[in-house]
């Protein structure tokens, strides 16, 4: 039996003892020689080399330990410099040369470690300049190469919203407390040899910090220090809470907390000027509303302190004492009495009415309410009375307000357009017959203008630039003097009819080319293929020619064929799943099972059902059906029936569905 020999670690420590032992031997021999032999210098030496041996790996690790510490301060001490570079860029530049769609691209891809779910990352967190600002005061990303490890850093400026006053956490939630500039810091980087850290991801250091959107220098989250204030100001009352539109006010807010350099805002119906913080509770601004309608409601105040703390309230704008809104009947016609009604707000019992005497008469005391007043009018007959005119109404106290009516000729009447009915595109030229019409009357079709032409008093022309659609239009005229009168007429659509598609039945795969015959097509002509949109050529009106430009499913499809007026007719045709060419063979034993092969064209080798052959018109009999190929499909078949001659039809169903058409097959049961 031969001997396994020692491995090196089995050897080491019976070496060891041994070198000891002679060692400790040799010293006792030679102990009264004055110093060490050669013997025990040799010895010495290899306890050396051992204990070295042991110890280099630890060394080796320790190393590596040390250097990867050193990078992660590294990183540390690069997004801290990075944070307080974005800290002596301006509010105003944080944003400049930051282009919206890098900035998307690194949302959507942030590096490792980074964390945006607080941050607003959209819609305020890139330069709007168009085209964008020059220099890029904060890269998106840069790198810098410390000590041979290149470390990449990124900096994202996002926003987020100050959630309470006391707790000033920073949430994508707006809590009435403002919103402030989130910039985050990420350094990555690889350890020495490509290593990475957890995972083997590349190492990170990622440090985040809080910006005013403003330059105030006393904005901070959670820090109050000389000169500064972190108070959140309220108001309790508004004086006066309400104002009439086209007014300068002197408006006064109570509360707390008002800090000097504070700013007020309206959110819509006014302006502020004059802002003076008399003390912590009171505060006075000029408000100079606008003399709109729409200025009229429950307004916003805003009061903001400089250390971007705000506090809302509310007053009202409201219209001045009267105010006049509309005159009815209007226009009115020269000569004529009517009963006239004014409407607005404000009137007051003994309210006054006046009407230029050019136009005509009050006739009668006018009767007011609060929001109207009745009069009995008579328009004067002349021609100067014709114009537009104002009524005013004047209540006790001697404010007014006042509203336009206007006045026309003698009645206006249009009796015909010629034609009335035409077909679409026939003709663009019209004749509008009447009376009443004044020189530079107007027309409109449909309430757009038109190209017209004044002839007379009882004609005008129109020229239309593009033909109207199949519809009824209307025509309005419209005197100088505000008159108008409209009447219709009608354009239809051209016939159109569709008598054929050839081929009105096609295999599947086998052509996209169709040919669609009938009449009336017009130049423009489009065509659907089940609802959708497919390219078509027009030959004439009685052709049109399409092009798919994939092939048709198997099943019943339709062509529809539209004019450009709108008139539309359909034509269908069949798409078959295969065309069956023969099938053999053509006797079979009685009561014996034969493979049959069919051959053919267009069956389909893939899909996700199941091929199947019917067999006068069933499945019973059939079975290992196989399409091996476009042409060729095999199965076997059992003749139950009595011997003789049989005419069986054959159908194959390919894997995706589409059917072929019916082959009869004769055989013979023998």
């Amino acid at each position: 039996m031969i001997a396994k020999a020692p491995t090196r670690r089995e050897l080491a420590p019976a070496l060891g003892g041994w070198l000891r032992g002679t060692a400790s031997r040799l010293r006792r021999e030679g102990c009264e020689e004055g110093g060490f032999s050669l013997i025990e210098v040799i010895v010495a030496l290899g306890l050396v080399v051992m204990v070295m041996a042991t110890t280099a790996g630890f060394f080796v690790t320790s190393l590596k330990q040390s250097n990867g510490q050193t990078q992660a301060q590294e990183a540390a001490v690069l997004a801290s410099q990075q944070l307080d570079y974005t800290r002596s860029v301006p509010s105003s530049s944080l944003l400049a040369g930051r282009l919206q769609p890098v900035v998307a691209a690194a949302i959507a891809s942030p590096p490792v470690g980074v964390d945006l779910s607080q941050d607003l990352t959209s819609g305020g967190n890139y330069d709007t300049a168009n085209p964008p600002a020059d220099s890029q005061h904060i890269p998106l990303s840069m790198t810098s190469t410390v000590a041979g490890t290149k470390y990449t850093i990124t900096t994202f400026v996002d926003q987020c919203y100050v959630s309470t006053a006391a707790n000033q956490t920073c949430t994508t939630t707006d809590s009435g407390e403002g919103w402030i500039y989130r910039i985050t810091a990420d350094v990555t980087y690889q350890l020495g040899g490509g290593r990475g850290c957890a995972n083997n991801k590349p190492c990170y250091y990622v440090a985040s910090t809080l910006r005013d959107p403003g330059n105030d220098p006393c904005f901070n989250v959670n820090v109050s220090f000389a000169g500064c204030s972190i108070s959140q100001p309220t108001i309790a009352s508004i004086s006066p809470n309400t104002v009439t539109t086209g007014s300068s006010t002197s408006i006064t807010l109570t509360g707390n907390n008002f800090d000097a350099g504070a700013a007020v805002s309206l959110d819509t119906g006014g302006s502020v000027s004059n802002v003076n913080v008399v003390n912590a509770t009171t505060l006075t601004f000029t408000l100079a509303s606008d003399d709109t309608p729409s200025a009229v409601g429950t307004r916003t105040v805003k009061l903001t302190n400089p250390n971007g703390k705000f506090a809302y309230g509310t007053m009202s704008i409201t219209t001045s004492a009267i105010n006049v809104t509309s005159v009815s009947p209007t226009p009115l016609t020269a000569g004529s009495t009517v009963t006239m009604t004014i409407a607005g707000s404000g009137f007051q019992t003994g309210s006054v009415v006046s009407i230029p005497i050019t136009a005509g008469a009050i006739v009668g005391t006018p009767f007011a309410t609060a929001n109207s007043v009745t009069l009995t009018f008579a328009a004067a007959s002349g021609a100067s009375a014709i114009g537009t005119w104002p009524a005013t109404v004047t209540n006790p106290d001697g404010n007014s307000d006042s509203a336009n009516f206007t006045i026309h000729q003698a009645t206006l009447a249009l009796t015909s357009v010629s034609p009335s009915t035409l077909v679409w595109g026939s003709t663009r030229n019209f004749t509008l017959t009447g009376t009443g019409f004044n020189n530079g009357a107007r027309v409109t079709l449909d309430g757009l203008n038109v190209n017209e032409s004044w002839v007379s008093s009882t004609s005008m022309t129109v020229a239309l630039t593009a033909d109207p659609s199949a519809a009824t239009h209307t025509f309005t005229l419209t005197n100088p003097d505000g008159g108008n009168a409209s009447r219709t007429f009608i354009v239809t659509k051209n016939p159109i009819n569709v008598t054929s598609v050839s081929p009105s039945v096609a295999q599947s795969g086998s052509t996209k080319a169709f040919t669609i015959s009938g009449s009336g097509f017009l130049s423009g002509a489009a065509v659907e293929l089940d609802d959708a949109l497919v390219t078509s050529t027009r030959t004439s009106s009685t052709l049109m020619s399409v092009t798919l430009s994939g092939y048709p499913s198997s099943g019943s499809h339709t062509f529809t064929v539209i004019n450009p007026d709108g008139g539309s007719d359909t034509g269908t045709f069949t798409v078959t799943g295969g065309h069956i060419t023969g099938v053999s063979p053509t006797s079979i034993k009685h009561g014996k099972s034969a493979t049959v092969t069919i051959t053919g064209t267009g069956f389909v080798t893939s899909g996700f059902g199941t091929a199947t052959v019917t067999v006068n018109g069933s499945t019973s009999g059939v079975s290992s059906v196989t399409i091996s190929s476009s042409s060729k499909v095999t199965f076997k078949y059992t003749i139950t029936s009595a011997k003789g001659s049989y005419a069986l039809p054959v159908q194959v169903t390919s894997k995706d569905g589409s059917v072929s058409d019916v082959f009869s097959w004769v055989v013979t049961s023998s």
